[in-house]
């Protein structure tokens, strides 16, 4: 037990998902835990050879072919699982929930377990149990002291009362209020058993006590929206019920009930109030899972079996449909991203080419406005080794040396040989980016008079040697400024944030949900759809898988230093559950303080 502890007290110390946290355990159990056989044979040996115990091989062989009961302990104490040789074994399971289980807890009696004479516990709840006795929490039964004990059976017929009275309409505004167990069974035990309030088995105690626990700290994750709080709320008697029945609730991970209320938490994962939730069918469809277990489940463990296969198809089907919603804004930012990019590459090429040229100005407008927007087409559409892009950069050079004053007859030849290509090619460019007819006979028009005139004026100016007059109405082509999307600019209002602060933005992956306090107070719940460059801009959609929400890694940052930005944990919530109150209870039992938690 020791050897146990001290692992997974180590273990507390290293941030590991509980999957992880599971493997390392049951590698624990297999490489450590069951190579420690021959050292219990060995101490058994030497105890019997002093006289403890000396004929207990003997006893449990004689009770070998009798059917284990699985009942607790008395006391609620965990007991030891002997082999057949009368060894005791040091191979306890290991829970899902990170708990070793099954190694026999030390007796103050000298003797390594003690024997109940009723067979083998289920080794994970056998370990509750002992953690509950040891935090004191296991005893606190109020009810009579005196007289037996209630009977299971009875218990669950009050339960099944209690539960069968729970049908007012569901708040999905508020948190619901966790239920005392104890004062359910104490007001409705008259009613069904005819008589007060007995205390409860040691065993049921435990059950009613752990599951309370459970649910106060599912109630209190952060990581789920106050409208599913509400809905898993309400299964806090229908499950204690279940595990009174069937206690491998707290030992399989995939049983059904358990997988129920995992698939619950993640379906709303998204959620973020109450009034998005009107016309949500996924929540109707949740409401309606969660009233059948109120209203049909007496002892037919069955139904959550059944349920949990309806509700995954269901939630299959409504994936499928936001992701196509969410490819389809994914393609949109990313089609907004090369745009962007392409946009501030045309603008550099353009600078380069015609920044001081002097160029009519409707010309230089043109050039601006519309041709950009043909070089831009061409570069998203067909990338920048394309015979398309390339023809389109020539058409623009082309375009700019005809506008220019030409110094000898020869050019001033070549040009007016060329007018007709390049204003045919400057037709082809406006039609690829759906120009009208009307722009575009109004754009030739303007560019064919402007190529006349300088043809004109330039063979003027070589045949007669005379200073042509055009120069003066030229204007010097400025820098151009293309627009360009929005930008998702950081917030300006508050200093950087520190680099740890960065780097955590760094580390999210797309798909991770979070939650984003707002300047009015209300909280959003959204997922990380991608991330676009340049920026890099961070694109969050909600659960309908609609965009809601663009930042800067910045701007992020920023937000996670004010507190204002929580990474919501998408670990499955019954796993979370289990292995907080039992690393609550270890450390209870370490620290026996009443503030030990």
């Amino acid at each position: 037990e020791r050897l146990s502890n001290c692992f997974v007290s180590a273990l507390e110390c290293v941030d590991l998902q509980i999957k992880v946290r599971i493997i390392l355990l049951k590698l624990y159990e297999r490489f450590v835990m069951e190579q420690l056989a021959p050292v219990y044979a060995q101490a058994n040996q030497l105890l019997a050879e002093a006289g403890v115990l000396p004929d207990m091989k003997n006893i449990l062989r004689g009770q070998r072919n009798t059917t284990p009961l699985r009942t607790p302990a008395p006391g609620g104490g965990a007991a030891g699982v002997r082999s057949g040789s009368g060894a005791i074994s040091g191979s306890g399971a290991l829970s899902g929930s990170g708990a070793l289980s099954g190694s026999g807890a030390l007796r103050g009696s000298g003797a390594l377990a003690e024997n109940t004479g009723t067979g083998t516990l289920n080794s994970s709840f056998g370990v509750i149990q002992s953690l509950l006795a040891a935090s004191s929490i296991g005893q606190q039964t109020p009810g009579r002291s005196d007289g037996p004990a209630m009977s299971t059976q009875d218990l669950i017929s009050v339960l099944t009362a209690a539960q069968s009275e729970l049908d007012a309409p569901i708040d999905i505004d508020e948190v619901p209020p966790l239920l005392d167990l104890h004062q359910v069974v104490i007001n409705r035990a008259p009613d069904v058993t005819g008589e007060a309030m007995a205390r409860l088995g040691q065993a049921d105690n435990d059950v009613v006590n752990f599951v309370s626990m459970l649910f106060d700290y599912i109630l209190n994750d952060r990581n789920l929206a106050i409208p599913m709080k509400a809905l898993i709320g309400r299964l806090q008697l229908p499950i204690v019920k279940l595990a009174i029945i069937d206690k491998d609730f707290f030992e399989k991970s995939n049983h059904p009930a358990r997988q129920l209320l995992n698939e619950l938490s993640s379906a709303g994962i998204g959620w973020s109030s109450a009034a998005e939730l009107k016309r949500d069918a996924l929540y109707d469809k949740i409401e309606s899972v969660v009233l059948r277990v109120m209203n049909g489940f007496q002892d037919n463990l069955g139904i959550f079996q059944e349920l949990v296969e309806e509700l995954r198809e269901f939630v299959n089907k409504d994936l499928r449909k936001r992701e196509q919603v969410e490819e389809r804004v994914k393609a949109n930012e990313t089609g907004k991203a090369k745009t962007y990019t392409a946009k501030q590459r045309v603008q550099q090429l353009i600078n380069q080419k015609a920044s001081g040229m002097r160029l009519p100005p409707d010309v230089g407008k043109f050039i601006s406005d519309t041709w950009a927007k043909v070089l831009v087409y061409a570069l998203v559409k067909t990338g920048d080794q394309s015979p398309f892009w390339q023809d389109c950069v020539q058409t623009l050079d082309d375009l700019l040396w005809c506008l220019q004053p030409l110094d000898t007859l020869h050019n001033v030849e070549k040009r007016h040989g060329m007018m007709e290509a390049l204003l045919q090619r400057l037709s082809e460019g406006m039609n690829a980016i759906n120009l009208t007819a009307e722009q575009c006979a109004e754009h030739h028009d303007r560019i064919y008079a402007h190529l006349h005139e300088i043809s004109s004026h330039d063979r003027s100016y070589l045949e007669d040697d005379e200073v042509p007059e055009i120069e003066e109405h030229y204007e010097v082509m400025e820098e151009i400024v293309l627009t360009a999307p929005d930008e998702v600019l950081d917030s300006s209002d508050t200093t950087p944030p520190e680099p740890e602060f960065l780097e955590k933005i760094k580390l999210l992956k797309v798909g991770v949900w979070v939650e984003l306090l707002q300047d009015d107070g209300d909280r959003l719940r959204c997922k990380l759809a991608t991330i676009v460059e340049p920026g890099p801009r961070y694109v969050f959609v909600n659960r309908r898988g609609m965009k809601v929400l663009e930042k800067s890694r910045m701007g992020l940052a920023v937000e996670l230093k004010r507190q204002a930005l929580t990474i919501l944990e998408e670990s499955q919530v019954f796993d979370r559950a289990l292995q907080a109150v039992i690393g609550n209870l270890r450390q209870m039992h370490r620290d026996p303080s009443p503030l030990g938690t």
